[in-house]
């Protein structure tokens, strides 16, 4: 048994882990930052930001086969930009992020987490008084829930508790939309 070379092979390892778990931290911050900067309209710097977390997902995808136990962060890695992408190209098209995900978890809780964004992306147009888009916004995250809804909870273990959480967000959203709606009829 050569002491040094196991003691070297566990250094690369650990290693390794150590600037994964960095990178993926990282990547992970900057497609929230890529989300709040879609929030405050700086397209580009969103677009940046996702490409430089898609960067860091292919890079380590690459290595799954070889280090099976980064599996976890590459799929919340992966579950993070698909709810960006998905949020910009809802902003930019109207349309929803086909699934472009290798792992079918990623794209299902990262499209559950999209609907919190479309939820705030619909109160900020509801606050500067475009009623009738907030209510757009409304009517595609209740159509994107009612599609989440029909995925096999038992695959997925987080998306029944996303979904329940988001269900009663709808339903509030949908109040408040309902009663600005009444009120501004009212002053017309």
């Amino acid at each position: 048994m050569d002491v040094e070379e196991l003691n070297e092979a566990i250094r690369k390892k650990r290693e390794l882990r150590d600037v994964f778990n960095l990178e993926v931290a990282q990547a992970i911050r900057n497609c929230g930052r890529a989300i709040l900067a879609i929030h405050h309209n700086k397209i580009e710097e969103a677009k940046t930001l996702i490409e430089e977390a898609s960067s860091t997902l292919k890079r380590y995808k690459n290595m799954l086969p070889e280090h099976p136990r980064m599996y976890n962060g590459v799929v919340h890695l992966e579950q993070e930009l698909v709810e960006a992408r998905g949020y910009l190209k809802y902003v930019e098209e109207k349309a929803f992020l086909e699934r472009t995900s290798e792992f079918p978890e990623s794209y299902v809780l990262g499209m559950a987490d999209l609907i919190g964004e479309l939820r705030r992306r619909a109160i900020e147009e509801a606050r500067q008084g475009r009623l009738e888009e907030a209510m757009k916004i409304l009517e595609d995250m209740e159509r994107l829930y009612t599609s989440l809804r029909e995925i096999d909870y038992t695959g997925v273990k987080e998306l029944r508790h996303k979904l329940d959480g988001f269900r009663r967000s709808i339903a509030t959203l949908k109040e408040e939309l309902t009663l600005m709606l009444y009120l501004r009829g009212k002053t017309s």
